[in-house]
């Protein structure tokens, strides 16, 4: 099992959080969540099954439970038996049996290879099977609650805690007080992640209600553990804090609980912030000592490098040396890990007197720090906090009014954008105008001219006015939730792609008003591209299209900006174009000289008259995607446009019916 307590205070201490953190909380909730079964031996279930007559029903639960037991064990084992009790369930009508194994089938996968498709795929299979059907309350809330892990681990905060607050909805209604109190524990993390410290500090009280209601002493104790990472997360009077974990660490060590450890290392934490690393000593080695936590290859290594920053602290480098080591002999699976590595690898050299070495470590911790620092910016969480309190109220209808009131802000903004870039495009023109001697050029500003307001007009009004009449028509007509729904998901898409083209309208618009000049520096493709795939990974999962990348650990010389609108432009289009249950595929290629990316579509492909042209603006006719999505064709210039800028090269390969295959040449020096 993976332990998520640790890392819960290390969201209370270091402010930053990644994706590996919620791999380790979900597979811990999985743990503790699951449906109320009972645990026996699998050899005596897996005997019972062989040897004695049993009911269809009886059998089909007897498979459940085999399943939930091989969870952990055996993924091969269960899986075979929760499809064969789901096979079972469906062919007698037992809806119970069938949602229970369903959610441990989705489990599975997540459990042993972070298979997220197949995951959601089978937990949204289990909410269709239990949802508001009578007696399967707890698997409803169990499958919504799973549902809001993997939307958690995905970084879709809106969406987590949408199906957090309906698996909350079901769990006070039947008083399932044991998931309710885990389920507090999910919405606590998810407010964490963001920083979001009073919904933070309120879940942490709900679960201390909980756990005052159900007599727990041990769950009283964890539930204030939490919330003395939040009381004491930006007090600088560390005396006081590193006593009330004191006091709380003499209560719960008489419990056989993983939780003992994690106070001691908070106050571990403490003691080294206050420069006192062998009492910190005291406490790190026992937890290496205790036999309560279950150590595995996120926690232990970190425990290790805290040890080593202890050492380095009292200047034993060749300790500090020898759990660095330690540290090392696990696999590197947190970005965060190699901040820590790094850091102490420098000092511990600077203690040797290695100072070419110290400098080199130095130079790489701060690499990583910039660059983990750059993909938080991304997260745009102040967005994410405002799409969070949309969803704090349990009325739907309350909800979807708020959406389209977000919404219609949102038309107006994209009105007055739409003005702006017409004011921009008029002032561009004029100057070059202006600048221009030659009537070839001229012919050229205008056939510029001509385009992008045909873009402007056609692309950019006709979505616009639709999204008025829809939203006039809903706000004058009665309608049910699920057609409400299906009239904003509309309305959403327009926006989208009316954003699209007003991004890149915005960015082509300065590279004809001036000169842009590429800051070019040393970029790992793979990183950039993992999350440029993250972030349209759900504009794919809505075409059932795989996004698979297969990207080496190379190096490019680029300007980060342009790199990414580069990709993202050309795995959307990928995306935009390929059929339904297909594959996008990205990999890379290295010669001397330069990284080769190559993106695969299996999609409808471009025709040979078009490819002649496709990326000069006056001549470029976007077709419709395969589900109809309409495009302008700018992406593809403003392609060619930065990826000329930074030296490289832009190339298709193209069969009509079969898919398009992009290549992107850049320097690697």
């Amino acid at each position: 099992m993976l332990c998520i307590n640790y890392f819960i205070s290390k969201i209370m201490n270091c402010k930053k959080t990644f994706k590996y953190l919620i791999i380790a909380i979900v597979c811990n909730l999985f743990f503790v969540q699951t449906l109320p079964s009972q645990t026996p031996e699998i050899d005596s279930l897996e005997q019972v099954l062989v040897s004695k007559k049993l009911t269809d029903y009886e059998k089909t639960e007897l498979l459940a439970t085999l399943a939930t037991e091989y969870r952990f064990v055996d993924t091969t084992n269960c899986r075979m038996y929760a499809r064969e009790a789901i096979q079972l369930a469906q062919k007698i009508g037992f809806k119970k049996a069938a949602a229970a194994a369903t959610i441990t089938l989705a489990q599975s996968y997540f459990i042993s290879d972070f298979d997220t498709v197949n995951y959601k795929k089978y937990t949204i299979q289990a909410i269709q099977i239990a949802q508001n059907v009578k007696g399967l309350e707890i698997q409803e809330g169990t499958a919504y609650m799973d549902l809001g892990n993997y939307y958690l681990y995905s970084n879709q905060f809106y969406l987590a805690h949408n199906n957090y607050k309906k698996a909350e909805k079901i769990f006070l209604k039947i008083n399932y007080l044991e998931s309710l109190y885990l389920l507090y524990r999910n919405l606590y993390i998810l407010f964490a992640y963001i920083n979001d410290d009073a919904n933070s500090l309120y879940y942490s009280k709900k679960k201390l209600e909980i756990a005052i209601e159900q007599g727990d002493s041990l769950l009283i104790l964890e539930a204030n553990y939490l919330i003395g990472l939040l009381r004491f997360k930006y007090d600088n009077n560390k005396e006081e804090g590193l006593t009330y974990f004191q006091e709380l660490h003499k209560k719960i060590k008489f419990y056989s609980s993983s939780y003992t450890d994690f106070i001691a290392g908070t106050i571990g934490d403490y003691l080294l912030e206050l420069n006192r690393p062998k009492d910190a000593l005291d406490y790190l080695f026992d937890i290496l000592e205790s036999k309560n936590i279950e150590f595995d290859y996120i926690t232990l290594p970190d425990i290790y490098l805290i040890i080593a920053e202890a050492y380095i602290m009292l200047e034993k480098a060749d300790s500090a040396d020898y759990f660095l080591a330690k540290c090392m002999e696990h696999p590197v699976v947190v970005d965060t890990r190699w901040i820590g590595i790094y850091r102490v690898r420098s000092q511990i050299d600077y203690v040797k007197g290695n100072f070419k070495s110290s400098l080199e470590n130095y130079h790489r911790f701060h690499y990583f720090s910039d660059s983990l620092n750059e993909q938080e910016k991304t997260l745009e969480i102040s967005q994410l906090k405002n799409w969070l309190e949309l969803e704090q109220k349990d009325n739907e209808n309350d909800i979807l009014f708020h959406q389209m009131q977000k919404q219609q802000k949102l038309l107006i903004l994209l009105s007055i954008g739409s003005l702006l870039i017409l004011i921009l495009l008029a002032i561009a023109l004029l100057l070059y105008r202006k600048s221009s001697e030659k009537n070839s050029e001229l012919k050229k500003t205008h056939s510029f001219k001509n385009k992008l307001f045909s873009i402007v007009s056609h692309n950019l009004r006709s979505p616009i006015s639709y999204i008025s009449e829809i939203l006039l028509m809903a706000n004058k007509v009665t309608t049910d939730t699920e057609n409400r729904a299906k009239i904003l998901k509309n309305v959403s898409t327009r926006l989208e792609n009316a954003h699209g083209l007003i991004e890149n309208l915005i960015i082509w618009a300065k590279t004809q008003m001036k000169d842009i000049k590429p800051i070019n520096e040393k970029l790992n493709i793979d990183k950039q591209i993992d999350f440029i795939v993250n972030d349209l990974r759900q504009y794919a999962d809505e075409k059932n299209i795989e996004l698979e990348n297969n990207t080496q650990n190379h190096f490019v010389f680029a300007d980060i900006e342009m790199f990414i609108i580069i990709l993202r432009n050309i795995i959307n289009n990928a995306i935009k174009y390929s059929y339904p249950n297909s594959k996008v595929t990205i990999r890379s290629e290295q010669s001397d000289n330069e990284i080769i990316i190559l993106v695969k579509d299996q999609g409808i492909g471009i025709p040979e008259k078009m490819m002649e042209n496709l990326f000069q603006l006056s001549e470029t006719k976007s077709t419709l995607g395969t589900e109809k999505e309409t495009g302008t064709g700018l992406g593809l210039v403003l392609c060619d446009y930065f990826v000329k800028k930074m030296g490289g090269k832009i190339w298709v390969e193209s069969e009509v019916g079969k898919g398009s295959i992009f290549n992107i040449s850049l320097r690697r020096k």
